[in-house]
């Protein structure tokens, strides 16, 4: 229940409330916040969490490239979306 609480309170923070971006970053914060133990997030759980997937996509494409030229490397490949919340 007070987790439940907690993600509740923290909705009253976000910047933008309709950028998913924002969505997922208040929602990763409180199931990390939790309060009770067996039902909040684990380290692993916490970074399979769809905020972190653009920077699991990014590590992925650096570990293909590997023993490229990155010289030769699709300019698009190399934009990703940023999770700043000074937008």
């Amino acid at each position: 229940m007070k987790g439940q609480l907690i993600g509740s309170s923290l909705k009253r923070y976000m910047k933008e409330p309709e950028d998913e971006d924002h969505q997922q970053l208040f929602d990763l914060i409180s199931r990390l916040l939790t309060y009770e133990p067996s039902q909040r997030f684990s380290l692993r759980q916490a970074m399979r969490h769809a905020f972190f997937l653009p920077y699991q996509r990014e590590a992925a494409s650096h570990r293909g490239m590997e023993g490229r030229d990155p010289a030769r490397s699709d300019s698009s490949s190399d934009r990703c979306r940023s999770h700043s919340l000074s937008r």
